[in-house]
């Protein structure tokens, strides 16, 4: 898991083969998507808004920047 500090930072976004996101690069910790929404409520990541569809939650860019134009990291299995 990342690090209790504030102001944590995204630089990658990690994708199974099917380019579907999975998770992300937090301060250099491979973090699932679910765990990434958690620290973000808690307003330990920036540049991010959270965006709650159903029972789903995930992160979006907060307008300045798209988490889309982030560099992939492709996972072929697991988040490990």
């Amino acid at each position: 898991m990342a690090t209790k500090t504030k102001q944590l930072t995204v630089t990658k976004r990690i994708v199974d083969s099917k380019r579907h996101t999975v998770g992300y690069v937090i301060n250099d910790s491979h973090v699932g998507r679910d765990e990434a929404v958690l620290l973000a409520t808690r307003n330990w990541i920036k540049g991010v808004k959270i965006k709650k569809t159903g029972n789903n939650s995930y992160l979006m860019g907060d307008g300045e920047h798209s988490l889309y134009s982030l560099p992939i990291l492709v996972k072929t299995t697991g988040l490990s």
